[in-house]
């Protein structure tokens, strides 16, 4: 809902306009928009919706998807295990077309952040001692690229892997990816806050760099080509483009990534920023990550390419700065002063000459 990526639109609307909506299969209502961003759906899109999304896409847009692979609340777990399932959205399909595939899986990762767990039995007293969560992984950032070079580990929920696939005119760049000590469990999954009692066995943690974001660039091809377009609920009129202009979309397989922690009190909601670890009191780098993101997708002008930029510090000679000390050390200290010495006695003999003479 709005409060739970609150901290994300208040960041984005110091470059962008934000509006909020439902595409509800109306051709074209997408056009005037430099990005969209798909945050976390929970429920199955619609054809006419999947059409406008692939023909704004066609147009040379920017979308964000920010999909769960699996579903599980956190919420219930502190009550009891749960099961993660299999989050169906109906995106499947034209994804895997734009060159991507979010797997329904779950990931557990030895980089993963704290959880606090009550280690008392019941009747005594709450105990909660932090452990590591295996399914809340420290995402690692691409080191060259201007959207993840400069930004600290993503915090992550309940995330799943992602496939690239072959396409000719697409360009594909990974962007957040696990340790290289990852586990991955099909779905249905049994999950348990006695798990963390566990300590993990390395023969099962044995994945490497998994990816979580992927950013694809390119010329898409429409999902929609050689499909009957009649009957799918399209609403107003509209030019069908088989493929596309040059566009882009980055995938993110968990909508956590977006998300901000919400409490209310009777002042109403207190909004904790994106990637704020309340148990350690760490922000981690999701924010920045979005921020990044959108800005290099809408940015014509190249400017969030200065973040390639190195700047190196020269390394001295050492032997030379030995044998020329002194000499550098008079150049820099004694020549500044003699100049400066210079330039009043020549003053003084100039206003002398001017205001000598009578």
């Amino acid at each position: 809902d709005q409060y739970q990526t609150a901290d994300i639109s208040r960041e984005l609307s110091l470059f962008f306009q934000i509006d909020r909506g439902k595409i509800n299969g109306v051709a074209g209502c997408l056009d005037q928009y430099v990005a969209v961003i798909i945050a976390g759906p929970t429920q199955r899109f619609s054809e006419a919706d999947k059409f406008v999304l692939d023909q704004y896409l066609m147009q040379g847009g920017k979308i964000l998807f920010f999909i769960d692979g699996a579903r599980i609340s956190l919420d219930s777990l502190h009550e009891s295990a749960s099961v993660a399932l299999m989050n169906d959205v109906n995106l499947d399909d034209q994804l895997f077309r734009y060159g991507v595939r979010i797997n329904h899986n779950l990931i557990q990762d030895i980089q993963c952040a704290l959880i606090p767990v009550n280690t008392t039995v019941e009747g005594q007293a709450a105990r909660f001692v932090p452990f590591p969560w295996y399914y809340f992984p420290l995402l690692i950032p691409r080191q060259d690229h201007p959207v993840t070079r400069t930004i600290n580990l993503v915090r992550s929920e309940f995330a799943s892997s992602i496939d690239t696939l072959a396409a000719v005119s697409l360009r594909k760049t990974i962007l957040l990816t696990t340790s290289p000590f990852t586990k991955v469990s099909n779905l249905p999954n049994y999950v348990s806050l006695e798990q963390v009692r566990n300590a993990p066995r390395k023969e099962e943690f044995n994945r490497q760099n998994l990816p979580v974001a992927v950013l694809v660039e390119g010329s898409f091809p429409s999902v929609f080509r050689n499909r009957m377009l009649e009957g799918l609920g399209i609403k107003g009129s509209y030019q069908f483009r088989p493929s596309g202009q040059s566009g882009a979309i980055v995938v993110v397989s968990d909508a956590d990534i977006i998300r901000n922690e919400v409490r209310f009190d009777a002042r109403g909601p207190l909004i904790s920023p994106a990637g704020f670890d309340r148990y350690t009191n760490q922000i981690f780098g999701n924010r920045e990550f979005v921020v990044n993101t959108l800005n290099y997708l809408t940015d014509a002008s190249g400017i969030i390419q200065l973040r390639n930029k190195e700047f190196r510090l020269r390394v001295l000679d050492r032997n030379k700065v030995r044998n020329e000390r002194t000499k550098w050390q008079i150049i820099n200290t004694v020549v500044p002063s003699l100049i400066i010495a210079l330039a009043g006695i020549l003053q003084y003999y100039i206003r002398k000459r001017k205001y000598g003479k009578t």
